[in-house]
């Protein structure tokens, strides 16, 4: 993925198809909410990516862990939706981030030939699901609850986005930030490097996910994702701030 752009690096993805050609049995993609930087593909970015794959005969795994976290713009289409009927797209999904964390329920929509392989492998781990929780939920979605509690989540979940955006742009020195949606932001500070800050951050009881755990091939320290899904108004204000200060005072102490 290039971070500064929200769009994919098709080019690094071609060379790596013909670096490994005949190799690649499948592709894992979040389109949507992306971990750790928030970004939502573009319909153009979907359509390429989903035709590339399909030319190379790759699986595609999509998921879709966080998509109905929709805070202010238009929902794009899951990339399963241009499959029709070839059998190329994996979709997955859970409820435990958007409805009931401590229910693990999720689901997969794909062949049906694969979803029975899947449920046999699943067996050999553990049996199954909660009768009893997946009654409960069954429950709940059949009676339309899940519509409106989204539509409260949204709200809930989207004003503490723009607080924590509007909050990072006063206090933060950052080099730019992305994040469509979701529960988290993920920044580029300038010449910081975020373990460090997370050292003296936790000192003053402030914690953050350091960047570079995200990269695979590079070393990128100057990177942090941000989340803000538990806290309330007053106490994402403080963290930031606290961060903001930090940053500034490890700036001073290098002059």
């Amino acid at each position: 993925m290039n971070l500064d752009k929200n769009n994919l690096d098709f080019e690094s993805i071609n060379d790596t198809l013909k670096k490994y050609k005949g190799k690649i049995k499948f592709v894992y993609i979040t389109p949507s909410y992306n971990n750790p930087t928030g970004i939502v593909l573009s319909p153009e970015d979907r359509f390429k990516f989903y035709n590339i794959m399909k030319e190379n005969n790759i699986a595609i795994i999509e998921d879709g862990f966080n998509e109905e976290l929709l805070y202010s713009s238009s929902h794009i289409f899951p990339i399963c939706s241009l499959d029709n009927k070839n059998n190329g797209v994996i979709y997955i999904g859970s409820f435990s981030k958007i409805l009931f964390p401590g229910m693990r329920i999720g689901w997969i929509f794909g062949d049906k030939n694969l979803i029975d392989r899947l449920v046999s492998v699943k067996r050999s781990i553990n049996m199954h699901v909660s009768f009893l929780d997946q009654g409960i939920l069954y429950d709940y979605l059949k009676n339309s609850n899940f519509d409106k509690y989204l539509k409260k989540i949204r709200k809930y979940y989207g004003d503490k986005f723009n607080f924590a955006l509007q909050c990072a742009n006063k206090y933060i020195d950052y080099e730019y930030v992305l994040g469509d949606g979701g529960l988290h932001l993920f920044f580029k500070l300038k010449d910081i490097d975020t373990r460090y800050l997370l050292q003296k951050c936790y000192e003053k009881g402030v914690i953050f996910m350091p960047g570079d755990v995200f990269f695979i091939n590079e070393n990128q320290n100057n990177f942090m994702r941000l989340g803000f899904s538990r806290l309330e108004k007053d106490e994402i204000e403080k963290g930031i701030k606290i961060i903001g200060e930090t940053i500034d005072e490890i700036k001073k102490s290098v002059l």
